[in-house]
């Protein structure tokens, strides 16, 4: 940015003109899904990628309008992590999804060609809070009821995503197809069995035992001593801040965030 500095809203709308120009990829029936990856006095850097329904274009890091730079893992990166976390060797690796707020690899290793792994690159969210939270509903709540795929903790992570604002997780690739992908397609009697399953699994999450005074924000899990602890911190999703102490609060700063978004 020269001469007078932008906002950050500023900055988004700035961003998302750029990104509807084309500068990545047709926008044509798609919309923009972007996240804010660092912010310095004078500059702001974004992850940006065009999405629809059921596919989404390649991430891009925008450290300022030109050029837009490719987000990836190379495969020695990959081979590392994997390594690190399971003891594996990597066989072969593919892009697997562009999400907006992650990008994931499906990989296979050396030791069984009949397992794979989901290697994701995230950079919304701690990646230690979520293996533990992942870990502690694992153990807590019936896998027949919330099924939780088994998570590999990559050694340093934590650590690793402090420096780089973008952090590695590892859970096992479960096979199947996306309920997204073929509940348009499923009878009326089949829709029922899928949503009596979610509602039993949604509600299995209030067996998860919160701090006794919970303020709302963001559930963090942290591993202290062998135990898994957790606690409320600021909202991250939306930017609004907090833990606020009230459903008015939060409405409250809910509401003002919506309408600065309606002013971009």
């Amino acid at each position: 940015m020269t001469g007078e500095l932008m906002t950050q809203e500023e900055a988004v709308s700035v961003l998302l003109a750029y990104v509807f120009s084309g500068a990545i990829g047709s926008p044509k029936g798609k919309g923009v899904g972007y996240a804010l990856m660092k912010a310095t006095p004078t500059t702001f850097s974004w992850s940006a990628a065009l999405e629809e329904l059921e596919a989404c274009y390649a991430h891009y890091s925008i450290p300022k309008i030109s050029p837009p730079k490719l987000i990836f893992l190379s495969e020695a990166e990959l081979a590392e992590a994997i390594l690190a976390a399971t003891g594996h060797h990597l066989a072969s690796s593919t892009r697997f999804t562009d999400g907006a707020l992650s990008i994931s690899y499906k990989a296979t290793v050396q030791e069984n060609l009949d397992l794979a792994y989901v290697v994701q690159l995230r950079y919304r969210g701690c990646v230690a809070s979520m293996y533990a939270l992942m870990t502690l509903i694992s153990k807590t709540i019936d896998c027949r009821i919330l099924p939780v795929p088994p998570v590999y903790p990559i050694p340093g992570e934590k650590k690793r995503q402090e420096v780089t604002g973008m952090g590695r997780q590892i859970t096992r690739l479960i096979p199947g197809v996306m309920a997204s992908s073929v509940y348009l397609r499923l009878s009326h009697e089949e829709r029922l069995t899928f949503v009596r399953a979610m509602a039993l699994a949604f509600q299995a999450c209030w067996r998860i035992q919160l701090p006794e005074h919970h303020p709302i924000g963001e559930l963090i899990a942290d591993e202290i001593d062998g135990w898994i602890v957790l606690r409320i911190g600021p909202d991250r999703q939306y930017g609004l801040g907090g833990p606020f102490t009230s459903v008015r609060d939060y409405l409250r700063a809910y509401i003002r965030s919506s309408l600065i978004a309606l002013e971009k």
